[in-house]
């Protein structure tokens, strides 16, 4: 396939009507005789509810149903359940509503009334008597003995999961190692911050099936969920995903579906919900903290002869994704360096906070924290170059990944990192003991690891229909969830370049509609380029032989003999021709064949991409504040298909990571477990003051895995910016901070320490 230069510069697809404000979001569906619904929320982190008064709440004249436990399905289920999948990774452990609430903000009720005034009246009129329960808020103190037990009905404790890779025999390498390294890392609970909070609508008619709107990553996930809950036969169920507005993993979880449906069910009427902003820092899905001990042994020359981390990672009241996101911590650790002896032990555990689901990166953020950090301070203490001692324990191309079987098939990771330190001037690194005054100035770096898709831990595939209209234009159907990352106009450029038509001519499906959408998995895991490229390709492939067929019968001339440009399809070597809108309606009402193609790729590799980081801080002594003066991010993404795409990926991800690096914190009362800055005031994200110019390398190599030939860039460009500004602190003043984010109370805390 042609590079497509012109085509790879194209805008988003359906960008405009996005940036103008005229695209219809969930929360802008307005259907007749429409309710619209709230939860009441705990204000303990956890207690039985006793007793609740509904009478005032229902004799609200606008009010049409009030749920709390006793009206639910006692269907236990996961909010961020990847059907099908092992249910030791995802418990089902939530109902719509329990008897036990398990954090601040937890759900106790749910109430539809005619207008939202309405319902804020009546959840204010709602009674309840809780039974106030012990409580915990650390998850190594909820893994001890005697600690109180989150889901207390089940015998146990409160460790969700304990994941293991075991690999040669760990003791005996940090006997032979000829020096051992011990750090203990710690990132703190964040919020996704997207711009569209959580919503949906729900509409239920027992003759024609159930209906539901909703701001989604997972269309057939929720379809699937939703069916099992309510017991409704799929061909019953039916879920529509408007525009999205910004995702990050924390719209794979149900949130508000399954209420909304059952208060239209009860009602026989549409309902609406909607968190407000408040609601999605309180009581929506959070990235996972987590707590990582890792243990290095190196010897004299450079090259890991023992590697070993303990990570505790905190899922909150409900286990969601939180055994997955650990096991991929868990592969990001043990694949990130090779050593004949390693060993991860991951815990997930529960406590009584907001239920942790996943967060853009899922694991390797926290892990790669603990890796990268501490290579730094073996390079720095031993005096390894950090460039070559991380090529030189790094896989290559050959060596198997441990977690999944499979060979490295393409890296770049070298060129990464040399490519990255000739560019950012790495050679020209101060030492830390070379600096004086009150404003000192580092460089630090770090290096990533990403897997692209599910294959083989999940069955992965995707398809795509492609089908031509009589004037030449083309419809590109699918059903991965476009959330703004640019899916559709990967798949836009790529019909474009194998059909030859221009790239104007050819709509994507902009919603996924489960009655109309061919099944997906949705959009996560940095899959879509790899799945839904590959899949246009062959399906666009399909399509054009068809099409030439028909043409080659009216040209009367073989179809090898043909080629198309510009709308056109021309006998090679003349200027004989016959438009395309011209040969599909041949086809259609001369010969009675429509032209169509439908399309399923199925990965056999897990393509991994590899990357590198760097960046240079300015430390304030006094006022505590570190600013980030440049940023280079270098990564070995495969072929490119949207270069704005990627561009835009590359700078939302870094944006996102230097403010957990910096920033961002969900703060929690330690006696209470309320959420202490739950608006944008208080809790602080990056604005465009604090930014450096953020500067990007592709390094641009098909990756022979599939046929697009490329991987995915979306999570691989974040995972490992953390570490890098840790590294740069401490060139900058000599001290090393191991717990995130980097904020002005850290940094002058840790002053007190410099010489």
């Amino acid at each position: 396939m042609s590079a497509g230069i012109s085509s790879r510069k194209k805008p988003f697809q359906h960008s405009t009507e996005i940036v103008t404000g005229r695209a219809a979001y969930t929360v802008d569906i307005e259907l007749p005789d429409m309710l619209y619904a709230k939860f009441l929320r705990s204000p303990y982190a956890h207690a039985r509810i006793k007793k609740i008064d509904l009478r005032k709440a229902k004799a609200r004249p606008e009010v049409r149903a009030v749920l709390t436990y006793r009206d639910v399905p006692k269907v236990p289920f996961n909010s961020g359940d990847k059907i099908p999948f092992t249910p030791e990774v995802f418990v089902k452990d939530e109902f719509i509503l329990d008897e036990r609430v398990r954090f601040v903000g937890d759900k106790v009720a749910a109430v539809a009334a005619t207008s939202l005034d309405a319902v804020d009246e009546a959840l204010a009129l709602i009674e309840v008597e809780y039974e106030k329960l012990p409580a915990v808020f650390d998850p190594e103190e909820a893994m001890k003995e005697g600690a109180p037990l989150v889901h207390g009905e089940k015998p146990g404790s409160n460790i969700v999961r304990h994941c293991v890779t075991d690999i040669g025999n760990i003791d005996e390498g940090f006997r032979k190692a000829d020096h051992v390294f011990e750090d203990r890392y710690k990132v703190p609970i964040v919020d996704h911050c997207c711009m569209e909070p959580h919503s949906a609508v729900a509409s239920y008619d027992p003759s024609k099936g159930l209906i539901v709107w909703t701001s989604t990553q997972n269309a057939f996930m929720f379809r699937a969920q939703i069916g099992r809950l309510f017991d409704l036969p799929l061909s019953m169920v039916r879920v529509i995903q408007p525009h999205v507005g910004g995702a990050f993993g924390s719209k794979q979880d149900l949130t508000v579906e399954p209420a909304c449906v059952l208060l239209s069910m009860r009602t026989g009427r549409p309902v609406k919900m909607e968190l407000s902003r408040e609601e999605m820092f309180v009581s929506a899905p959070t990235g996972h903290s987590a707590v990582v001990d890792i243990k290095s042994g190196v010897s004299r020359d450079g090259m890991f002869v023992a590697r070993q981390a303990k990570a505790v990672f905190n899922t909150g009241a409900y286990c969601s994704a939180g055994p997955a996101v650990t096991d991929y911590a868990g592969w990001a650790f043990t694949f990130a360096y090779k050593s004949p002896n390693i060993r991860f032990d991951g815990y997930t555990v529960y406590t009584t906070l907001p239920v942790a689901g996943a967060y853009r990166g899922y694991g390797p953020p926290q892990s790669n924290f603990a890796v990268e950090s501490q290579i730094d301070r073996i390079c720095d203490e031993l005096g390894f170059d950090d460039i070559e001692f991380r090529i030189r324990n790094s896989p290559k191309i050959g060596d198997v990944d441990y977690s999944t079987g499979l060979p490295i098939l393409s890296s770049q990771y070298e060129e990464c990192l040399r490519r990255g330190a000739r560019e950012f001037g790495w050679n020209e690194r101060k030492k830390h003991t070379e600096k004086s005054g009150r404003t000192r100035r580092g460089i630090g770096m770090s290096s990533c690891k990403q897997a692209t898709g599910n294959y083989p831990a999940m069955p992965e595939f995707a398809t795509v229909r492609i089908e031509y209209n009589e004037d030449g234009t083309v419809h590109v159907n699918h059903g991965m969830s476009e959330l703004g990352q640019g899916s559709n106009t990967v798949m836009a450029i790529v019909a474009s370049e194998e059909l030859g038509i221009p790239y104007e001519s050819i709509l994507v499906n902009p919603h996924v509609d489960t009655e109309n959408s061919p099944w997906d998995r949705g959009t996560h895991a940095s899959r879509g380029t790899m799945m839904i490229g590959n899949a246009t390709m062959l399906a666009a492939r399909e399509a054009k032989q068809r099409l030439l067929n028909h043409a080659g019968q009216m040209l009367g001339v073989p179809t090898h003999n043909l080629e198309i440009h510009q709308n056109k399809i021309f006998v090679k070597g003349s200027e004989r021709s016959v438009s395309v809108s011209e040969t599909v309606s041949y086809a259609m009402f001369v010969k009675n064949d429509p032209i169509y193609a439908e399309a399923t790729y199925r990965p056999m590799s897990c393509p991994v991409t590899f990357g590198a980081n760097f960046a240079e801080v300015e430390v304030d002594l006094d006022t505590g504040r570190v600013t980030v003066v440049r940023f280079l991010s270098v990564l070995d993404a495969g072929r490119i298909v949207s270069q704005l795409g990627c561009e835009g990926q590359i700078e939302g991800g870094v944006v996102m990571a230097l403010g957990h690096a910096l920033t961002e914190e969900l703060q929690y009362d330690n006696s209470t477990g309320r959420v202490l800055n739950a608006t944008f005031r208080d809790y602080k994200t990056m604005g465009p003051k604090d930014l450096p110019e953020i500067e990007y390398i592709f390094i641009e190599e098909n990756d022979p895995t599939s046929i697009l030939g490329s991987k995915g860039i979306s999570e691989a460009c974040m995972v490992s910016v953390v570490p890098a500004i840790s590294n740069a602190i401490y060139n900058a003043m000599g001290i090393r901070l191991r717990e995130a984010p980097f904020n002005p109370d850290r940094i002058i805390q840790a002053r007190v320490h410099i010489k």
